[in-house]
């Protein structure tokens, strides 16, 4: 079996394992063609389970001349999860699966999933695998990215906070504005939901993840559990909850 995510950036796919994911492919959505050229790689009759946000690299993977056994992962085809959500056609489904990982290793207990990539989302799932919503906002890059763009003059910084408040430099006030702005927001956020439900449990994901949870261990004493691949933990817990249910 094989899981791929089609991500807002990248299209990853990797080969399921009982206790391990191993990387198959990792290619820019910017690169379809090479995209193509991977998927022709797989061998015939692959069983394959894909999470996608973009319907062009969803496109690219499902143009394998039936070759291969695609069964895509929708909000029309969740199974044992429910969405307390308005908008179910707008809704990534990365953000649901993440929570699906998050919840179930939770072992039944209300989770937060920080997912922080491009985009970074603030997500919240019971425990019965019911997705709460949430929040989306740019991710770190993103926010650097916009400040270099509109005020190019400004110095570069680095993804941390100054011993002090407030900065006293141009450099140090950027931190604080940026990195500080960026993981104060996500601290409000996930003390919302906590004032909803003290015993919810944390989880990071994303290429900022981990330093974000340590940062938010460190800042706000936050317990904050970071997992790598929560959107293939969550496609593997998918296909156990519903092969579970079917029995």
């Amino acid at each position: 079996m094989i899981f791929i995510e089609a991500g807002n950036t990248a299209v990853k796919a990797v080969r399921v394992h009982p206790e391990k994911f191993d990387e198959i492919f990792r290619v820019e959505t910017e690169q379809p063609a090479l995209l193509k050229k991977e998927m022709q790689n797989l061998t015939d009759g692959e069983q394959i389970l894909l999470s996608s946000v973009r319907k062009d690299m969803t496109e690219v993977i499902n143009d394998t001349h039936n070759r291969l056994n695609v069964q895509q992962i929708t909000y029309k085809n969740l199974g044992v999860v429910s969405l307390d959500y308005k908008t179910p056609e707008t809704l990534g489904i990365d953000r649901v699966l993440a929570c699906l990982g998050a919840a179930t290793d939770a072992g039944g207990k209300d989770v937060i999933v920080i997912d922080s990539g491009t985009a970074c989302t603030i997500d919240y799932m019971s425990g019965d695998f019911s997705f709460k919503g949430g929040v989306i906002m740019p991710g770190l890059a993103v926010y650097r990215k916009g400040m270099q763009q509109i005020l190019p003059e400004l110095p570069q910084t680095d993804h941390s906070l100054p011993d002090h408040f407030p900065g006293r430099s141009t450099e140090e006030s950027l931190r604080w504005g940026v990195y500080g702005g960026f993981i104060y927001s996500i601290a409000s956020f996930v003390e919302k939901y906590r004032k909803q439900n003290p015993s919810v449990k944390i989880y990071s994901a994303g290429g900022d993840g981990l330093k974000l949870s340590e940062d938010l261990r460190k800042r706000f004493s936050l317990s904050v559990n970071f997992r790598q691949e929560l959107v293939f933990d969550g496609m593997r817990a998918y296909l156990s909850l519903n092969k579970e249910k079917e029995v």
